[in-house]
Parts: C-alpha cells; sequence; structure tokens
C-alpha cells in the first residue's frame, strides 16, 4: 500500500499522500525489516518537495536520533534548515 500512494504523482494529490506515507511508517513500522525502515526514510527524504521531505526526517528521530536532522541542515530548503536547526537546538 505504501508504494501505491507513494508512486501517486497526481500534482494536487501526490504530495499530501507522500507525506502521509510518514504516517503509515510510523504506525506499521512494526511490520518493516530494518534494511526497508531505512529505505523508505531515504526514499522521504530525498523527494524533490520539501512538504514531503519534512514529516520523513521528523519520523527519522524515532529510530535514528539525530543522524538524517543533522542532515536536515544542509537541505536545499532553506525552510527546512531553519526548521532543523530550531529542532536540534
Amino acid at each position: 500500500m505504501i508504494e501505491q500512494f507513494w508512486n501517486d504523482e497526481d500534482s494536487y494529490v501526490g504530495p499530501t499522500y507522500k507525506a502521509g506515507v510518514a504516517d503509515a511508517i510510523a504506525e506499521f513500522h512494526e511490520d518493516l525489516q530494518p534494511d526497508e525502515l531505512r529505505r523508505l526514510i531515504e526514499r522521504g527524504v530525498d523527494d524533490s518537495l520539501a512538504q514531503v521531505r519534512r514529516p520523513f526526517y521528523l519520523l527519522s528521530t524515532q529510530f535514528y536520533g539525530d543522524e538524517y536532522m543533522r542532515r536536515a541542515l544542509d537541505d536545499n530548503a532553506a525552510s527546512i534548515r531553519r526548521w532543523a536547526a530550531k529542532k536540534l537546538a
């Protein structure tokens, strides 16, 4: 189901679906293998849209501490860099 929503490229609802994938991962992470969990989080933080990346950076803290939040400090979106700096402060 995650892959189906992830691959929706509709310009209106696609970003919302992709951001919602982070919620699904948070809810069902026990059913994922560790390498699959990391792959999905990587895919989220590598998305082209900042509105998709932010929930994945936040989700990553649940499993990997500040590893991805430190990476967010170098994100190409200034809004994410500022947000990450506040979260890490």
